[in-house]
């Protein structure tokens, strides 16, 4: 628990000065601008952690929270697998709504939204294609890591009761 309690701590003040938080920088020093909001490295991960954290020791620090969940609120993700994209996510926010209880009603409207569109936003229904796209939105994938196996194992976990291993992925 001191490790995570260090990590925490060194996120909040790495990011203490941003007016929003929009995720975390691949490389502070170089892309100070560039961020990542995804579950293997990125905001998706820390809020992940957090959460994982606060369930442990059964408090949540909503300010905190909702400052970091405002990451989440993408208009569309680059990848829809569970590492890099939209799986990842879906698979955070639910593991929020489903374990940190009770939710204040802000941050439980914005997460309810957020994944409604991460789930509906770049669902291609087409005679060709059925699905999501996968790395770099240039074709449907199928598999879990980048595509649409990724988002549907994300949505039968959270219809199964959350009886799968998300750990897997971490």
């Amino acid at each position: 628990m001191n490790s995570v309690k260090v990590i925490i701590k060194n996120y909040v003040e790495r990011y203490k000065n941003d007016k929003s938080f929009t995720g975390i920088s691949y490389n502070i020093k170089k892309w100070k601008n560039i961020r990542s909001p995804y579950l293997m490295n990125g905001s998706a991960g820390l809020i992940y952690v957090l959460s994982k954290y606060y369930q442990v020791v059964g408090k949540v620090d909503w300010n905190l929270m909702e400052k970091y969940i405002d990451s989440l609120n993408l208009p569309f993700t680059y990848n829809y697998g569970v590492n890099n994209g939209t799986a990842g996510i879906l698979l955070t926010i639910d593991n929020i709504l489903y374990n940190l209880k009770p939710i204040p009603n802000s941050a439980y409207k914005k997460l309810k939204l957020y994944y409604i569109k991460h789930i509906y936003y770049s669902y291609v229904n087409s005679k060709q294609h059925l699905g999501w796209p996968s790395d770099g939105q240039t074709f449907i994938s199928d598999d879990l890591g980048t595509g649409t196996l990724g988002i549907l194992y994300g949505l039968i976990s959270s219809i199964n009761g959350r009886k799968t291993n998300d750990e897997i992925f971490l």
